[in-house]
This record gives structure tokens, C-alpha cells and sequence, in this order.
């Protein structure tokens, strides 16, 4: 198991998918999106195998990971999985020196999670 996993960007309303804006027009956090089961991915180096349990800074709730791969950010389909996966808008993100440099760097991949089977929510 991996646990305590950073996951505490704050992101601004202009950080978020278009769809989300409404809802959340503050903006909110990448856990708080991990949390209402938004958010099902995230883009960093490699960190867990499939079938892997993890967990994130500052919740106890348990993930399994389903699934990595490299995101196809070079074409509108495989950009519009990403967001819909991750939850930011890819131009903020493209926009954003530190973001940017992690989402688009080469040995990144996009970690696909779900929350553990029996807990609140699944």
C-alpha cells in the first residue's frame, strides 16, 4: 500500500474544467475533487502498480489503482479525457510553469484510480 500521497492543490475556478466552474466558483482543492469522486486520476512520475492499494494526504479513504498509462495530450480526444479524468482545464495547466512541467514531462504517466470496494461512496 502507498499511502499519503500528496494531493493538496488549491485550484482556482479558472484552474477547473469548464463544467465544473459552476459548481464550484471559489475554486476548491484536488482532494476535495479526489473526495466527491470528481477527480479519478492523476499525472506524476509513476507511484503505484495496478491493483495497488493508496491512499492521500489528509484522507483516510482507500483507492485502488486501475490502471496507468502515458496521457495522449496531442489530439482533442485524448485532451478532453484528461480533463474529464483530472478535473483542470489544460490551458491553465498549460499556462502554469510548475503544472505544466509536471503533467507534459516525459517520464509522467496518468495514475487511474476508484475508491476501494465497501466505503462510503463506491
Amino acid at each position: 500500500m502507498k499511502a499519503g500521497i500528496p494531493m493538496r492543490y488549491a485550484m482556482p475556478a479558472e484552474a477547473l474544467r469548464g463544467d465544473l466552474r459552476t459548481r464550484f466558483p471559489k475554486g476548491t482543492t484536488t482532494l476535495r475533487l479526489v473526495q466527491e469522486g470528481i477527480r479519478r486520476a492523476t499525472t506524476r512520475r509513476p507511484f503505484a502498480k495496478v491493483g495497488e492499494t493508496i491512499s492521500f494526504e489528509g484522507d483516510p479513504t482507500l483507492y485502488v489503482t486501475t490502471s496507468t498509462a502515458r496521457p495522449d495530450l496531442g489530439t482533442a480526444e485524448g485532451r478532453a479525457k484528461w480533463e474529464e479524468l483530472e478535473g483542470w482545464s489544460l490551458a491553465y495547466v498549460e499556462a502554469d510553469k510548475k503544472l505544466k512541467a509536471q503533467v507534459f514531462n516525459p517520464a509522467s504517466v496518468q495514475t487511474i484510480f476508484k475508491r476501494k470496494g465497501g466505503q462510503n461512496g463506491s
